[in-house]
């Protein structure tokens, strides 16, 4: 099986200069993994904010959005091994 990375936004809309949380967990316990958040810039990935997993395999990022508009956010880890 391989484990299952969620992720939920806490709120889809923030007022500039405002901040939101996305937080989640890894299916099985993976403690002390690193864990990438991604923002879409230009067509591209890029690691904006690392974290590592909690004891009970959980993470939590705080974004503030610097500019008026759209941002994607995506939430990775690399492959155990």
């Amino acid at each position: 099986m391989h484990p299952r990375l969620t992720a939920t936004l806490a709120r889809t809309s923030v007022r500039l200069g405002g901040s939101t949380s996305i937080s989640g967990s890894l299916a099985f316990i993976h403690a002390g993994q690193v864990i990438y958040l991604q923002t879409l810039t230009g067509g591209v990935w890029h690691t904006s904010a690392v974290t590592r997993l909690s004891a009970t395999s959980t993470y939590r990022f705080t974004v503030r959005p610097a500019t008026r508009t759209t941002h994607r956010y995506r939430v990775y880890k690399s492959a155990d091994g």
